[in-house]
């Protein structure tokens, strides 16, 4: 199947009503983010053709980012449930993300902060950490709405631009936990079908 990287790259200065609602079902709702589109949505593409630019990637390029959006994501809710279990605010840690190991590092940035809190959670509490993260990413508090839309929010999976790498962007509860559409079914990596698939 053919993939398109468009990157949105006009604002919404005199946009017509029928293109606005284009750019919005591509999820394009702002200059310089980018989405991945399939084939079938190569006439929406072509539609709003000078609001964008578009050219297809290869399957290669496809399984980087995706494995990008899983580790940026684990590396968010991750932070997120271990500031609680660690006392640390959410906005001292940061993360690296190594995309092609894979691998993500979570560090305190903050060198006033005490970090006993930290290797102590890693040490001492990294299954009981791991496990209500998983717990926690299952739902927010805006869905269906959040996971309908972007699978990411203020309230689930964002934090400040102190915190993250990539400003929040690849990001989605969607790649954790699953999610089924009209036209296709993700399977979340900590979904119990992911781990059923693994044990066979």
């Amino acid at each position: 199947m053919d993939m398109f990287a468009a990157i949105r790259v006009r604002g919404s200065v005199d946009v017509t009503p029928d293109i606005k609602r284009t750019l919005e079902l591509l999820r394009l709702d702002r200059v310089n983010h980018m989405v991945l589109v399939g084939e079938g949505q190569r006439g929406m593409l072509s539609k709003v053709q000078f609001y964008i630019t578009f050219g297809e990637i290869d399957a290669e390029s496809f399984i980087t980012k995706t494995i990008y959006k899983l580790l940026h994501s684990i590396s968010h809710s991750l932070v997120i449930t271990g500031s609680v279990e660690c006392g640390l605010d959410k906005n001292s840690l940061a993360e690296l993300i190594f995309p092609s190991i894979p691998a993500i590092i979570i560090y305190c940035s903050n060198v006033q902060e005490q970090t006993g809190g930290m290797v102590t959670l890693f040490e001492n509490n990294i299954y009981p950490w791991i496990d209500k993260t998983i717990e926690k990413v299952n739902s927010c508090i805006y869905d269906p709405v959040c996971m309908d839309y972007k699978s990411s929010c203020h309230a689930c999976l964002q934090l400040s631009e102190f915190s993250c790498v990539h400003f929040n962007y690849d990001l989605g509860r969607d790649v954790l936990i699953g999610k089924t559409t009209n036209t296709q079914k993700l399977i979340g990596f900590w979904s119990r079908e992911f781990q059923n698939i693994l044990n066979e």
